[in-house]
């Protein structure tokens, strides 16, 4: 994980803002993508790709919710 620097959160910044389960996830699939292919670019990709896949990032209207939450929403719609 990137090291804290002066009180500095060690989540990036576009995540500072994000639900603490969000941050959570990035970490934890970061410290495993270090692990596997070592500090760099490639584990925060690799993070930030699996962050995606489990937030819906990807998916218009949907940027912050779950996919249970976001289930749940179709759901109501029906």
């Amino acid at each position: 994980m990137p090291a804290s620097r002066n009180g500095e959160s060690d989540v990036p910044g576009t995540l500072q803002r994000s639900p603490a389960k969000a941050q959570r996830t990035y970490k934890e699939v970061h410290d495993r993508a270090v692990e596997t292919h070592g500090e760099g670019e490639q584990a925060h990709r690799v993070a930030f790709a699996a962050l995606k896949h489990s937030r819906n990032l990807g998916v218009k209207g949907a940027s912050r919710m779950t996919k249970e939450q976001l289930g749940e929403a179709i759901a109501k719609k029906q």
